[in-house]
């Protein structure tokens, strides 16, 4: 057996969202149900490193189902926590950037939840995200 000891630690809180249009409208759980003031930054199923200081995470497909995540956005969160115990942090965490995953090319070959839009934004009824690698390119 291995001996493993936390050597920092960070918090997201639930309620965390970035700008976006709201979502949640098909949610329920915990007690809770939607729509909520915007797209939740959570249930974090990715993580790699971005620099020295920050970490790109990759939420999952949203709601825990294809079928109730149509209005949750795809997205990468640029993610700067401030571990206490390692740095010296406060445990808070920033969300200091994103990216909005999309298909403006129509590079998806079936029907996505925004079709008819110009940008073709990539929401969790569109696919069901679990992992990203950064490529060299």
């Amino acid at each position: 057996m291995v001996n493993t000891t936390l050597k920092g630690f960070a918090v997201l809180p639930a309620d965390t969202f970035a700008a976006g249009p709201s979502s949640g409208k098909d949610a329920s759980g915990n007690g809770r149900t939607g729509p909520f003031p915007g797209q939740p930054v959570q249930g974090f199923s990715g993580v790699q490193f971005a620099d020295q200081q920050t970490f790109w995470f990759m939420p999952d497909n949203g709601y825990g189902a294809k079928n109730n995540s149509a209005d949750f956005l795809l997205r990468i969160y640029q993610v700067d926590p401030s571990f206490r115990g390692v740095e010296a942090g406060d445990s808070s965490v920033k969300i200091l950037s994103l990216i909005q995953l999309s298909d403006p090319d129509r590079k998806v070959p079936f029907s996505i939840v925004n079709e008819t839009t110009p940008d073709r934004l990539l929401t969790g009824a569109d696919f069901d995200i679990e992992s990203f690698v950064i490529a060299a390119d």
